[in-house]
């Protein structure tokens, strides 16, 4: 995906329903919450129809509530006219289906910028070479933007993760530091050389094709020139013994 059409993505956002839930704009307190609870569908491993249904429920929840409302939620549980409404969601569910839906909304709200060195490394350089630990979750995202554009948390957390990474890259083009953006040249030049390498790859699959055909032509006119040598001797054979009988 090029860069002017992540940037696309990032800020602009369609409707996503998952689990029959209508999803909020998916800001980075959303995804602290999901990290926060260790939801699969941002850490990573086997996913379940409950974990969907989870995750659906903390991103229906609007930014200005989250912190609030979620708390709440989770130490009630789901009440009964919940629990009904999970189970005929999960009879006419797909997890495979949900998880792809509940994906592209989280791809919706990210898409950052596709640098040719990580974020990470810029920031090393804002930092003169100072390094430490990383700080966990997306905090060194927030901490970096706040200082970053002077913003207040509540400005950065509201934020979708695609917008931060995208204004964080501006901050640092503006205070003189590469964060090795791609530019529309880079591209290019990338899908160039992408499509060279496809085309070297197939001409070698082609070439050993070819050698195969040759090698098997090859064998069966060696075989056919046995077969008929075979033929000869036989042929020859039989005359011997013909005249040895008359």
């Amino acid at each position: 995906m090029k860069n002017i059409d992540r940037f696309n993505e990032a800020f602009g956002h369609m409707e996503h329903r998952v689990m029959g839930r209508r999803l909020c704009k998916f800001t980075l307190r959303h995804r602290f919450w999901l990290e926060a609870m260790e939801s699969p569908v941002v850490r990573g491993g086997e996913t379940s129809l409950m974990d969907l249904e989870l995750a659906a429920r903390v991103c229906a929840i609007p930014f200005g509530d989250i912190d609030r409302k979620l708390p709440r939620m989770l130490e009630r549980g789901p009440g009964l006219l919940g629990k009904l409404g999970y189970l005929g969601r999960g009879w006419r569910g797909n997890t495979r289906m949900e998880y792809l839906k509940f994906q592209a909304y989280m791809m919706d709200h990210g898409c950052p910028p596709a640098t040719w060195d990580e974020m990470a490394k810029g920031m090393e350089d804002a930092e003169e070479g100072q390094e430490g630990g990383s700080l966990p979750g997306v905090l060194g995202l927030v901490t970096g933007l706040m200082r970053g554009a002077c913003w207040e948390p509540e400005t950065v957390w509201a934020l979708s993760p695609g917008e931060a990474e995208w204004y964080l890259a501006g901050v640092f083009m503006h205070r003189g530091i590469d964060v090795g953006l791609k530019s529309a040249e880079d591209e290019a030049m990338e899908a160039k050389l992408k499509q060279r390498t496809e085309e070297k790859e197939q001409n070698a699959k082609d070439a050993e094709v070819s050698q195969s055909g040759i090698e098997v032509e090859e064998k069966a006119k060696r075989g056919g020139a046995e077969v008929a040598e075979g033929d000869a001797e036989n042929e020859l054979d039989r005359e011997i013994n013909e005249a040895a009988e008359g």
